[in-house]
Formats: structure tokens, C-alpha cells, sequence
């Protein structure tokens, strides 16, 4: 990993003198550019999360892409959305596949709201951020997208107040079923998000860093009832806006070489910018080469869709 800081100046000198906004955002651009080629080992990693009864796990912002999943475990296989339309899929009333997980939808809360619905209030970290926006959108429980008269004019969703000691309902706000996308402005602490259900239990569905503003998160499904699960992960590129920052790549001059790149397809040099981009993605295998250990990965073999059982033996 690499701090901002150690990359900085050299961005600058190959924009000719650029302001720091401008530098960081050449940065993301190049990290994020790069961080597509391949599984970089400082991109790849594993937690261990807990499993709802349902099923289903949301999985914290830090995932990008998930790469495999343990249950319980053990070794499950994976599958992609369309999964659940497969004649051998699970569908959607619930049926388990053992030993196997799918990737869902992206979601802006890590808990579904009640299935009768629930009002929604936040909960803020920072006296600072009193005022500022929190906008939900989504479905009411009679099934209609919601809307809001705001100033005499009726718009999409509507906002959750954010009171610093206090956590107000929005009392133009309907009971809500379901949250399709969040915006917020940035923070300066975290904001967490409750849902009150109608017999009045309070329960959190959300915790949102200062410098998301638009919430999203992946959730997959396992099979087999079990209470935990191992996740394998690509990260997601956080975009960086300060000197302590970190940048999950390992080697400082391919960065240098991608925001070469990127300004010569800025000034229409499209032959340079394909070399210095090859050169960059080279640098960073070599580096990558240069860390593994000497060892390939052991053959797999699933046999589910073999004719003759395993087991069967001639006598």
C-alpha cells in the first residue's frame, strides 16, 4: 500500500504545477483505471460475517467485487443474478441450493426494513452536520414510489431529518417498505439510520461514513442454513482527498506512469497513452510476480452434473 503522500509530488510535476484538487483527482482516476486490470494482491482480501436467517448477507462498503465464499466453512460455487431464474436455481420462494451462493442486487441499507413497513430517523455523530441532506427514496407499504411536497412542489422521496441530540421523524413521510437509493451530503462524523416499526421497535439498518454520499452495498445469498460465512474480496477503490490517505496498489512509479497516460489522452496522443498505460499494468504485475509464492493454484473438479454417481463401483 502506498500513502498519498508519497505519490503527490510526483503527480504534479507531470501536470506541470497542478492545484491539490486537480492532483487527487488525476490520482483516483489512475487507481481506478488500474485497479480494473487484475486481482492486485493489495486489493484482494477476506472477513468473516455473520448470516441472516434469511439467507441473505450484506456486505460492508469496503467490498467491490466478490471473488469466493466459504459457508460455515466449507467450499460452496458460485453463480451470478440470473441464477435464481436457472431451472436449477433457487427462484425466489426462498429454496436453498446447498453449498452454493449467488450474487444479488446492490442495496444502500445492510438490514431490509420491517416487512410492515417503518418510519425512518437518523442519529448524527457531529453537532456539525445538524441541517444538512439525507434523502431516501423507495417504496411506501401500499406499493407506490414515494413523493413529498416540498415548498409547494412535489418531489421524489424526502428527507430524513438530521438533528444533532435528537432523531425526529419527517412527518410528511409515509410508513416506508423498501429503500431503493440513499443521497446524502458529506459528513463530518458518521449518521446512523433506525426504522421504527408500527409497535414502536427501533432497529438500525444503516451506518453511513462522512464521505459516502451515495450508499451502496452488495448482497449475496447462501445456501445452507449456517450462522457465518468467509467472504474473499476484491476492494473497492475509495476515492482519496488527503495526504494520509492510502492507496491499495504497490507500486508508486505505475501510478505516476497511468496519470502519464491519462494526459496524453487528455491532449488526443492516444498512441503515448496506450504505452505508458502498458507500461504502468507492466510494473505492477512484475511487482506482483516478484511477491507470490512459488505455487500454482490445485485443480478443482464439481461433479454434480456428472451422468453415473460417484460412488458407483463395478463389481
Amino acid at each position: 500500500m502506498i500513502a498519498v503522500s508519497e505519490v503527490l509530488p510526483d503527480v504534479k510535476r507531470v501536470l506541470g504545477g497542478c492545484d491539490d484538487e486537480t492532483a487527487y483527482s488525476r490520482i483516483n482516476d489512475a487507481v481506478e483505471i488500474l485497479s480494473t486490470e487484475a486481482y492486485w494482491d493489495p486489493l484482494v482480501g477476506y472477513l468473516d460475517v455473520c448470516v441472516g436467517c434469511d439467507g441473505y448477507i450484506t456486505l460492508p462498503w469496503q467490498v467491490d467485487t466478490v471473488l469466493a465464499v466459504n459457508v460455515a466453512g466449507r467450499p460452496t460455487q458460485a453463480h451470478d443474478f440470473w441464477f435464481q431464474f436457472h431451472l436449477n436455481g433457487p427462484g425466489n420462494n426462498g429454496r436453498a441450493i446447498s453449498w452454493h451462493w449467488a450474487d444479488g442486487v446492490s442495496v444502500a441499507t445492510y438490514r431490509p426494513l420491517p416487512s410492515a413497513g417503518a418510519y425512518l430517523s437518523a442519529v448524527l455523530e457531529s453537532s456539525e452536520d445538524t441541517g444538512k441532506s439525507f434523502r431516501v427514496y423507495g417504496y411506501g407499504v401500499s406499493g407506490d414510489w414515494i413523493r413529498t411536497l416540498e415548498d409547494g412542489v412535489w418531489v421524489d422521496g424526502f428527507e430524513v431529518p438530521l438533528v444533532h441530540g435528537s432523531s425526529p421523524v419527517n412527518p410528511a413521510a409515509p410508513r416506508m417498505a423498501r429503500v431503493e437509493r440513499i443521497l446524502k451530503d458529506e459528513t463530518v462524523g458518521t449518521v446512523k439510520l433506525y426504522a421504527t416499526d408500527s409497535a414502536g421497535t427501533r432497529t438500525r439498518v444503516g451506518l453511513y461514513r462522512p464521505k459516502e454520499t451515495i450508499p451502496q452495498y452488495r448482497r449475496i445469498r447462501v445456501g445452507p442454513a449456517c450462522s457465518w460465512a468467509r467472504v474473499g474480496f476484491r476492494r473497492a477503490s475509495e476515492k482519496v482527498s488527503e495526504l494520509t490517505d492510502v492507496i491499495h496498489l504497490h507500486s508508486k512509479y505505475s501510478i505516476v506512469l497511468m496519470v502519464k497516460s491519462l494526459k496524453k489522452m487528455d491532449e488526443d496522443r492516444l498512441e503515448e497513452a496506450v504505452q505508458y498505460q502498458r507500461m504502468a499494468v507492466e510494473l505492477l504485475s512484475k511487482k506482483q510476480d516478484s511477491q507470490e509464492v512459488p505455487a500454482g493454484p490445485s485443480i478443482q473438479m464439481a461433479n454434480q452434473n456428472l451422468i453415473a454417481d460417484k460412488s458407483d463401483r463395478l463389481d
